[in-house]
């Protein structure tokens, strides 16, 4: 039985502690606020969309009931040149959507907000859908000029009779004056 089978899952708050015994934690499900209460050094069990809206903090260890971890899907961080900042270990690759198990897809559907509402007999196309959507425009090509932006400092801007004067501040150059005269 693979991890895409399972209905619930246990979640720890590797924080919680002797000085702090119990940490509360809010996720939203479903547009509303769920809480789950951690005690130290015990797992919480919660279904499995629920426990997938942890995985992106590191203080947080989610788990199949046998102990199992599940890991979050590796984001890849790149520079102002849009170059990979983090190598990849060699068991993990970067790949597209559609070459994602069910399983695997669930999975990232599920850590994002909303996501909750699918599961693994969502069928594959609507899991790819609400990944693509849930990325938001722009997330794999440039995006669009913004129109309604204003001109940049560096933008050449007409000035009217007299405007060049309230910009300077003054009649003029006196330097520029003095040897027209």
């Amino acid at each position: 039985m693979g991890k895409s089978n399972v209905d619930d899952l246990y979640v720890m708050d590797k924080t919680a502690n002797a000085v702090c015994p119990e940490r509360i934690h809010e996720i939203i499900v479903n547009g509303k606020v769920v809480s789950y209460t951690f005690k130290a050094l015990e797992r919480t069990k919660m279904p499995f969309a629920h426990a997938m809206k942890y995985l992106k903090h590191d203080f947080m260890e989610v788990t199949d009931e046998g102990g199992r971890p599940y890991k979050a899907a590796p984001g890849v961080a790149v520079d102002a040149a849009g170059m990979a900042t983090t190598m990849l270990p060699p068991d993990q690759v970067i790949a597209n959507l559609d070459e994602l198990t069910v399983g695997a897809l669930t999975i990232r559907v599920n850590a994002e907000p909303g996501g909750e509402k699918f599961n693994k007999r969502s069928g594959r196309d609507k899991l790819i859908a609400f990944l693509v959507e849930a990325r938001g425009p722009g997330s794999d090509a440039e995006s669009e000029p913004d129109e309604t932006a204003t001109a940049d400092a560096s933008d050449a801007v007409d000035m009217g009779p007299g405007e060049e004067e309230k910009f300077f501040g003054g009649e003029g150059d006196s330097d520029a004056e003095s040897e027209e005269g």
